[in-house]
């Protein structure tokens, strides 16, 4: 929401729920940007709220100073991703002239899914993989089953922690088996791993 309104997404302003991490991205701040923003998140059981402000200062000119040129020496031959860093006074986010070096690799797997889990029905049963680079802002991760995405619920919980991923699946059925993958991706390419589950029923 903004000042209280549904805010809709646009080619300018996108949002992102991944595993219980939600994220809105504003790009090309305008003045009709400066308001309060809330997010709303809502059960059977309650609501919680989370606000925070943005203020856009515009300027009218822009002076830009002469600039040496780095020395090849100077160059880094790394791809490099620049963020800017805001700075938080009473809930206000202005941007600042600090920025940060994030350098990203090709994702991949450092363990994989077990290739195939055989249990009975009303067992549980965990998938675990371990991914890297486990600190990339920008790393999008999904669940499929089936290559369908999969959402966690009261049956299928689903758990993403400084690179670890776990799929915890209770009360199994034959409903449940399948194929499962972890698929991963970033700007320099994407990883994937699957795991096989079949249940045996009495």
């Amino acid at each position: 929401y903004l000042n209280g309104q549904p805010l809709i997404s646009n080619e300018r302003i996108s949002s992102k729920f991944n595993f219980g991490y939600i994220s809105l991205v504003i790009v090309d701040l305008q003045e009709s940007d400066n308001g309060v923003y809330m997010v709303k998140a809502i059960n059977g059981a309650n609501e919680a709220t989370s606000t925070s402000s943005i203020h856009v200062n515009t300027r009218k000119s822009i002076t830009i100073e002469p600039k040496k040129h780095p020395s090849p020496s100077e160059v880094e031959e790394t791809t490099t991703s620049k963020i800017r860093k805001h700075t938080r006074e009473e809930n206000v986010y202005s941007p600042t002239a600090t920025a940060v070096d994030i350098r990203q690799i090709r994702p991949y797997f450092k363990k994989h899914f077990q290739n195939l889990i055989e249990t009975s029905s009303g067992d549980m049963i965990r998938f675990e993989a371990l991914i890297e680079p486990n600190d990339d802002p920008y790393l999008e991760v999904y669940i499929l089953k089936d290559e369908q995405i999969i959402q966690p619920s009261s049956k299928i919980q689903i758990l993403y922690n400084r690179g670890l991923i776990s799929i915890c699946i209770n009360d199994l059925t034959k409903q449940d088996c399948g194929l499962y993958k972890c698929l991963v991706k970033n700007s320099l390419g994407q990883a994937e791993t699957i795991g096989e589950l079949r249940v045996k029923e009495p």
